[in-house]
C-alpha cells in the first residue's frame, strides 16, 4: 500500500490543478518504466527462472494496479483539462463542489478495488516466489 497510496493521492491532488496534465504523464510513464525495468532486470540476471519470478512475483497485482493507476490518470487528467478550459473561458459551466465530490468518490472506489492488489501482492506473491526460489 505504501508503494501505490502515495501515487494515487499525488495524480488525485494534480487532477484539481492546471499543471496536472504533464506531471501525471510523467508518473504514469515513471511507474511503467520502473515496472518494465525490474521486469527486464530479472529476466536478465537470472534467465528462466526470472521468467516464473516475474510471471508470479510482479505481474500479479500489476494486474489490478496498472488499469486503476491509468483509470485515475484519465479522471484525473480530464479534470485538469476542464479546469483549463473553464479558466480560459472565464465560466464554471458546472457546479465544482459536485464535480470535484464525484470525482473523489470514483478515485476512492478505485483505491478500493485496488485492495485486491494488495491482498494479492501481500498473500500470494510471497508464497509463489519462495516456490520459485
Amino acid at each position: 500500500m505504501k508503494n501505490i497510496l502515495p501515487l494515487v493521492i499525488a495524480i488525485w491532488f494534480l487532477g484539481f490543478t492546471i499543471i496536472g496534465i504533464p506531471i501525471i504523464a510523467f508518473l504514469d510513464f515513471i511507474k511503467g518504466f520502473t515496472l518494465g525495468f525490474s521486469i527486464c532486470s530479472l529476466i536478465n540476471s537470472l534467465g528462466g527462472k526470472g521468467i516464473w519470478m516475474s510471471v508470479f512475483g510482479i505481474i500479479p497485482q500489476n494486474v489490478i494496479y496498472l488499469p486503476c493507476i491509468v483509470f485515475i490518470s484519465v479522471l484525473a487528467m480530464e479534470l485538469s483539462l476542464s479546469t483549463f478550459r473553464n479558466r480560459l473561458e472565464k465560466q464554471w459551466t458546472t457546479n465544482v463542489v459536485n464535480t470535484i465530490g464525484s470525482y473523489s468518490l470514483v478515485i476512492f472506489i478505485i483505491i478500493i478495488f485496488s485492495f485486491l492488489g494488495f491482498f494479492i501482492e501481500g498473500y500470494f506473491t510471497p508464497h509463489m516466489v519462495k516456490l520459485i526460489v
